[in-house]
């Protein structure tokens, strides 16, 4: 979505047919001007926030049989994550498949790792299908370890800088199938997986 009009537009129709979302990809608006990218990107987000709640908050409340359905979304991928209150705004209940990928389309103050956005996955709990792009750390892998219904992970990053550590001990026992990419940057990655004995072949890349 590289408009915000349209995005705007959207958000008003998801407003009365959110029944019929079953899948979203958010990538935001770029402008021209690299100097106006974070405003357009803010903006954007809070317009599909605003969308989700205002969709959540109607579900059950007006005649629209979509509507009346509330947010059915389940799976949503985004390439743009400004603030915790996106990912907040996803509806727990639906939402079966999440994919974040970090970038520079990022707010610069957030990461894979940080508080605010390893709380809002752990609360994401009826995941099935995961995947993280990015620089994946022991914080991470620990909220990923408490979602019950995980059964596929994809990790395309776990990086650990030096005189750190990344227990993949931490992973759900329930796992069927697991995807790993690692960078070693000198610090310690502990890849013990026999705890998951659901496990199929893993993929893994160093």
């Amino acid at each position: 979505m590289r408009s915000i009009h349209k995005l705007t537009l959207f958000s008003g129709w998801m407003q009365q047919q959110a029944g019929l979302v079953s899948s979203i990809t958010f990538g935001g608006p770029y402008p021209v001007a690299t100097e106006e990218q974070g405003a357009y990107l803010d903006a954007a987000e809070q317009v599909l926030v605003l969308s989700l709640r205002t969709a959540q908050r109607l579900g059950g409340t007006t005649h629209s049989a979509a509507a009346a359905a509330g947010v059915q979304l389940r799976s949503f991928s985004t390439y743009t994550v400004r603030s915790p209150a996106q990912l907040r705004a996803l509806p727990a209940a639906a939402l079966t498949q999440l994919e974040l990928h970090h970038g520079a389309a990022w707010s610069s103050s957030l990461h894979l790792n940080s508080s605010s956005i390893t709380a809002a996955l752990a609360q994401l709990s009826g995941r099935r299908s995961h995947e993280l792009s990015g620089a994946v750390g022991n914080d991470c892998i620990a909220a990923v370890g408490q979602l019950a219904l995980l059964t596929n992970l994809r990790v395309n990053c776990i990086r650990c800088p030096a005189g750190s550590s990344c227990d993949l001990q931490q992973l759900p026992q329930q796992l069927q199938q697991l995807h790993l990419s690692i960078r070693d940057e000198g610090g310690a990655v502990r890849v013990v997986l026999g705890q998951l004995t659901a496990l199929q072949p893993v993929g893994y890349r160093d």
